[in-house]
């Protein structure tokens, strides 16, 4: 965990303020030279990293915010970004989005020199660690938006296994009996919540759930051409629940090029709740990710941790929603 100036003020036996006095560089400020030397020397001893954003903030100086997104290039993790991004916005703070280097690359840092007030991860995993670090080193206040917790880290999820029972639940009660849950095999464990969810519904109604795994975490010329094999082989199932929207759309156009009738023969459950799945055809039923909502907690979490940088790390489980089209 990074030194804070509370810690060098316990270990010095003097007060937070003439702590934050003695590091700063404005000379108008009254610290004895003794007190001064000896805090410094304390805190180069315990490895303290001025936080500068937060010096700036306070003077109105930092606005920015660091959005590190997800690896994909997807519609969900461009939609989320939008959001927060807009969220901050409306908060007078400024989104600075910092790429991330896919599995493929090194994950090197990519975090720019400028003063931040703050950053929020999201869907956190590792291609971002290492600019995650940059900010924990700069003692920046960090939230993150799904993916693998950051411990003592505030932190915003979606509730994926409710969303998974609710597809399960929306399925079943249109009378579907084979069902299906279609997922990158990349997905696991991450996705293994919704799926749980899911599962744990179909079971509890007396049946079994079947597993479509893909063969890439992006939809691209492989996941279609995994969907027409999977469709051409036949014994497909009447429900299928989508890891998310833009694999139920790849399946979607495979079902449909096969003649299959959708959602006569199959009835089909996205996740994300993205627009464009109102303007498929037919138009797509979805567990609908809350993007406001999270977008707002999130920028209020991060608002509440630069005002309090000592508080315990705060945890915001919000709820999906099913979306009824005409898909199921």
């Amino acid at each position: 965990m990074a030194v804070t100036i509370k810690d060098i003020a316990r270990r010095t036996g003097v007060s937070i303020a003439t702590v934050s006095r003695a590091l700063s560089e404005a000379p108008t400020y009254p610290v004895a030279e003794e007190t001064r030397r000896r805090v410094r020397a304390e805190a180069e001893r315990l490895g303290y990293v001025r936080n500068e954003a937060a010096r700036l903030l306070v003077q109105g100086q930092a606005t920015l915010v660091a959005l590190l997104p997800d690896w994909g290039t997807s519609l969900f993790a461009d939609s989320l970004a939008w959001h927060v991004g807009e969220a901050l916005i409306a908060n007078d703070l400024a989104p600075l989005n910092v790429h991330c280097s896919s599995p493929s690359g090194d994950g090197a840092a990519t975090l720019p020199g400028l003063p931040l007030a703050g950053g929020i991860v999201l869907e956190c995993g590792e291609v971002q660690q290492k600019n995650i670090e940059l900010l924990q080193q700069r003692n920046a206040s960090i939230v993150s938006v799904g993916g693998t917790p950051l411990p003592n880290t505030d932190r915003v999820e979606v509730d994926l296994a409710l969303g998974g029972e609710l597809a399960a639940q929306h399925l079943l009660s249109t009378g579907r009996r084979r069902l299906v849950m279609a997922a990158p095999a990349q997905a696991r464990p991450t996705g293994d919540a919704r799926r749980n969810g899911f599962q744990n519904a179909v079971v509890a109604a007396g049946l079994e759930a079947g597993d479509f795994e893909v063969p890439a975490a992006i939809v691209g010329p492989e996941v279609r051409a995994a969907a027409r094999e999977w469709v051409a082989a036949g014994n497909l199932p009447d429900g299928l629940f989508c890891h998310n929207d833009e694999l139920a759309f790849a399946l979607l156009r495979a079902l449909l090029e096969a003649g299959v009738r959708v959602p006569d023969d199959v009835a089909v459950v996205g996740f994300d709740g993205l627009p464009e799945g109102e303007l498929y055809w037919p138009s797509l039923t979805t567990v609908a990710y809350p993007f406001d909502a999270v977008a707002s907690e999130a920028v209020a979490m991060l608002a509440a941790r630069i005002e309090d940088p000592e508080a315990a790390p705060q945890f915001s489980r919000l709820a999906p929603k099913l979306v009824i089209r005409e898909t199921a």
